[in-house]
């Protein structure tokens, strides 16, 4: 969504800021990738760091395990991962640099692996006999002239009634060497791994989080969505000293068992708690970053990060072309809308043939089913047009992101058949929310090359991806069953993905 390498692949990704410059870190097939930015427009690539040993090495496939970096007095220092070729066992190595361009490896890496006491060193068959769960460290706190460090990890013994799923605690001083600690916290009841963990505390409370598929028999349903996959989190609670579940334990991700969201940690940047993460797609991007906001009862939720006001370009002149044969009754002032339409759904174009867009839209729903905007619209044959759709569902109450079609006299709906062998897979994303009529609710919704993200009252609620979506199109207000006002603003996006 802000940024993917030009010529090669990324994944799980660092961000780290140092006087208002933002230092991307990310895997790239065995290296690790680096882009620099200050104002998220535009980035700069620099060298990779290699990853690459020789045979028999610990890194001899490279470092395609999640690190992290941290910064010791004047200089920094990064943890990589790899699997080394004898066991098969995942062992990290240091790298360190004195200005984070160029970096040095250690000379006697690996330098952490896991203990084989507290923590699972042997391959097992819950990891299908392949690997070790032994990787994503992160340095979480500074105390006292120690590095504390939470990891992804497994009990070396467990059975039926949990996947063994930990998040491994450990500390050092000159990461060399290390102190194996009890775990922070064990999830395997809930979930299989505890992948990319993190723990911070905010406004006196203190979180974990961690990410996992929830695919199957270890599916995660949450008060807001259903067949979650995404990063969840925990609240500390001081009175049982222990890490709880809250009920809308996804931090960010999606629901129906969608993998999305991916690897989402945190960093302090110019004195606020960022959330950041990559988005999943044949060609992954880099994904905005978000404020970590907690509620009175202690709740998280994710803020819209001010400076993706940097990405907003020039205005869209706005139109009021209405569609045939459609007898929806719509009406325009300046950039105000109203559309009637109480016996089925009706749309209207706003303007055409826009590409990466921010949308900006308050709705206030008299009365009726949805009301909400459609972008990318296309014709997909001679009855239908289809584009991506988010809007408000005021029977289900829900926000809703899908790919929908719209038939003349009837409205958007879903324009293919959910059979098992033939059928084309819809994409959808829900999450329950309060809707009240006569509320206005402001959507802020980006759309850039394939990727989606949707903001509630400056709240996140969606990030998604479609690659099978034309990405030029329309724009359009829908209602079905409804009357609805629209206050509109559509802004062209500034940069390229590449």
């Amino acid at each position: 969504m802000l940024f993917r390498p030009k010529e090669k692949g990324m994944w799980d990704t660092t961000l780290y800021e140092e006087n208002g410059t933002y230092h991307l870190f990310y895997l790239s097939q065995g290296n690790i990738g680096h882009a620099t930015t200050r104002d998220f427009v535009t980035f700069e690539e620099h060298e990779d760091i290699c990853g690459f040993g020789g045979d028999g090495r610990w890194n001899q496939i490279g470092v395609p395990l999640t690190g992290c970096l941290q910064k010791v007095g004047e200089s920094y220092k990064m943890l990589l991962g790899s699997i080394e070729p004898k066991e098969h066992k995942q062992v990290y190595g240091l790298y360190e640099s004195c200005d984070l361009y160029n970096w040095t490896e250690y000379k006697n890496n690996p330098v952490l692996m896991s203990d084989g006491i507290i923590y699972a060193k042997e391959v097992s068959p819950r990891d299908g006999n392949m690997f070790t769960a032994w990787r994503d460290p992160l340095v979480y706190e500074e105390k006292d002239g120690w590095y504390y460090i939470c990891m992804c990890a497994r009990t070396p013994r467990f059975d039926h009634s949990t996947t063994g799923a930990l998040v491994a605690n450990l500390r050092t001083r000159d990461f060399k060497s290390f102190e194996y600690l009890p775990p922070l916290d064990n999830v395997g009841d809930k979930v299989k791994y505890a992948e990319c963990p993190d723990c911070f505390t905010l406004d006196k409370h203190r979180y974990i989080t961690f990410l996992d598929h929830a695919w199957g028999g270890t599916r995660v349903h949450t008060s807001t969505r259903s067949d979650t996959a995404g990063t969840y989190y925990k609240m500390y609670n001081e009175k049982t000293r222990r890490f709880e579940w809250l009920p809308d334990c996804l931090l960010i991700g999606t629901s129906g068992d969608r993998q999305c969201s991916w690897a989402a940690r945190s960093t302090m940047a110019e004195g606020k708690r960022l959330l950041y993460h990559h988005i999943t797609a044949t060609r992954v991007g880099f994904a905005f970053p978000k404020e970590v906001k907690a509620d009175s009862d202690g709740s998280l939720f994710l803020m819209y990060f001010d400076k993706m006001d940097n990405l907003l370009g020039e205005s869209v002149k706005l139109a009021n072309i209405g569609v045939e044969n459609d007898l929806g009754v719509w009406s325009k002032k300046d950039n105000l809308y109203e559309g009637l339409c109480l016996g089925w759904g009706s749309a209207l174009t706003v303007c055409e043939n826009e590409t990466d867009i921010c949308v900006s839209v308050t709705i206030s729903m008299e009365k009726g089913a949805r009301a909400g905007v459609a972008l990318r619209v296309n014709e997909k044959d001679s009855e239908y047009e289809n584009g991506i759709c988010v809007y408000f569902d005021y029977e289900k109450q829900q926000v809703c992101m899908e790919e929908l079609g719209y038939r003349k006299f009837e409205g958007y709906g879903h324009f293919h058949f959910d059979v098992v062998n033939g059928g084309a897979v819809r994409n959808p994303d829900f999450k329950h929310m309060t809707l009240e009529y006569g509320k206005s609710y402001e959507l802020k919704i980006f759309a850039r090359s394939e990727f989606y993200e949707v903001y509630v009252n400056n709240v996140w609620v969606m990030t998604k991806a479609y690659e099978e979506v034309k990405t030029k199109g329309k724009v359009q207000l829908f209602t079905e069953r409804a009357k609805a006002d629209f206050m509109l603003s559509v802004n062209r996006l500034l940069g390229t993905l590449n």
